[in-house]
């Protein structure tokens, strides 16, 4: 059933192959998850194991083109990423804009999906320890911030309810 907005396609890149091969958008996850992030969100978890390394070869991308784009809409031109999060080790999200949306769609497809992103011959290198190493300390660091912020705003709302008690 050809569902307007749509391209019927899915095209799947294996990185560490150079294989490609294009496989049906099923209508019926087109219709129950509306638009990039939610369609991309539901091939992410029909492709990918929960338990694989977010910066491993088992990482599976999936970008999603949004149904408005090649419309007049506002901010019609997104394509969201949808991916295992090497930060937090959960689901990751991110979205961007301009003209390669519409010319991935212009070519007849609505997702492309990535597979191997971390070939093995790079698995293991300095490269892969340092950036393994980087998601580690930032996340600390972001855990550090949002619990300082916590306390401070805790702070300020004492602060706060006893000047307005006064």
């Amino acid at each position: 059933m050809a569902i307007a907005g749509y391209h019927g396609r899915v095209l799947e890149l294996d990185l560490s192959t150079g294989e490609t091969k294009v496989v049906p958008l099923q209508a019926d996850d087109v219709m129950l998850y509306l638009g990039g992030r939610g369609l991309g969100t539901k091939l992410l978890y029909d492709r990918m194991d929960p338990k694989a390394d977010p910066l491993g070869p088992d990482n599976v991308i999936v970008i999603a083109t949004s149904p408005l784009i090649g419309s007049q809409a506002p901010t019609a031109a997104r394509g969201h990423m949808v991916y295992k999060s090497s930060l937090t080790g959960y689901f990751g999200t991110s979205n961007s804009g301009g003209a390669w949306a519409y010319g991935f769609k212009a070519a007849g497809y609505y997702v492309p999906i990535f597979y191997d992103c971390t070939p093995s011959l790079y698995s293991n290198t300095p490269v892969r320890q340092y950036m393994i190493k980087e998601v580690k300390m930032i996340s600390t660091i972001q855990s550090i911030v949002t619990i300082l912020l916590s306390v401070i705003a805790i702070i300020l709302s004492i602060i706060f309810y006893f000047k307005s008690t006064r």
